[in-house]
């Protein structure tokens, strides 16, 4: 508990970092742009490959394939419960419940998430939660940014580096080829330095928003008990039942509870910016959230016992 604490600290103040340095110098925060594209299209991919090419084996098929059905259908739980918070938090805004929606499904767990659990945890938890996340990555990739740029999902979507380093390093993990040691040491190096630019990256793109803007009102409030607290007690509680009927892989309920527990996430800043929608709502959520979390995930770790 003490190390996920320490870590949480840490990533915090590289957030804090990058607010201070958007603030200081207003250019860099519209240059967050550059930031984000190195790391969805380098260190995200990087650290997906390095950890599914090491740890997704035949061995461990066997053992957690059914951490998969169940990530579906906790995916698709939280499609519908998100349909439902955005109904009721923004019932006249078509987009808004479109950013509830996706706030809903899709939480921080990548970039903050995945950072958080190898740190804090190690690789083999990190595997955990990657394979638990693969069908949340598939929905993010496609649905999800349909959902927020306002049109279909499209399959050219899924033909981007992180979804291919996915695929890549599935099938080296299940066929046992070794990947060449000076392509395992770019990875590393990669994945390394995730953390603190994911961050910074949240930090730059909230400096780019005022205090006024990123105060939270009555919705964010309840938005962020739902998400924190409403939604991981509802996954505990599905996971514990199932335990009744079935056996699961030990990992599988803490993971699925770690997920749900995570802040939210860009997205719903950075997509809507793009097609010029109003993107203060993820401005409100991304802080109030992040901040909450600090006190919601290490309870969760502690009632789960990761």
């Amino acid at each position: 508990m003490e190390a996920l604490i320490k870590q949480q600290l840490v990533l915090y103040i590289f957030i804090i970092a990058g607010v201070i340095l958007g603030k200081w110098r207003k250019d860099m925060a519209d240059k967050s742009s550059l930031l984000s594209f190195i790391t969805v299209n380098l260190l995200l991919p990087c650290k997906m490959f390095l950890n599914f090419s090491k740890n997704f084996t035949v061995t461990y098929l066997k053992t957690n394939y059914i951490t998969i059905f169940i990530s579906i259908g906790i995916l698709c739980l939280l499609l519908a419960l998100g349909g439902l918070v955005g109904k009721l938090l923004s019932p006249k805004d078509k987009y808004g419940q479109k950013v509830y929606k996706y706030s809903i499904t899709v939480s921080n767990y990548a970039y903050f998430g995945y950072v958080l659990m190898e740190n804090a945890f190690g690789g083999a938890a990190l595997n955990n939660m990657m394979v638990f996340c693969l069908p949340f990555s598939l929905y993010c990739y496609t649905f999800g940014v349909g959902l927020l740029m306002d049109k279909k999902a499209s399959v050219k979507s899924l033909l981007t580096p992180t979804p291919i380093a996915i695929a890549l390093g599935i099938v080296l993990g299940l066929t046992g080829v070794k990947v060449p040691e000076v392509i395992t040491t770019v990875a590393s190096s990669a994945s390394a330095a995730m953390g603190p630019i994911t961050m910074l990256l949240v930090g730059l793109v909230l400096s780019g928003f005022s205090l006024k803007q990123m105060l939270p009102d009555c919705q964010s409030w309840v938005f962020s008990v739902i998400k924190l607290v409403a939604l991981p007690a509802v996954i505990f509680g599905i996971c514990k039942a199932l335990a009744l009927f079935m056996t699961l892989p030990a990992s599988v309920y803490p993971v699925a509870v770690f997920v749900a527990a995570m802040p939210c996430g860009l997205n719903p800043v950075i997509y809507p910016k793009l097609i010029g929608k109003d993107c203060s709502m993820g401005a409100k959520l991304i802080p109030l959230t992040a901040i909450l979390s600090v006190v919601t995930i290490p309870l969760w770790i502690h009632l789960t016992g990761l």
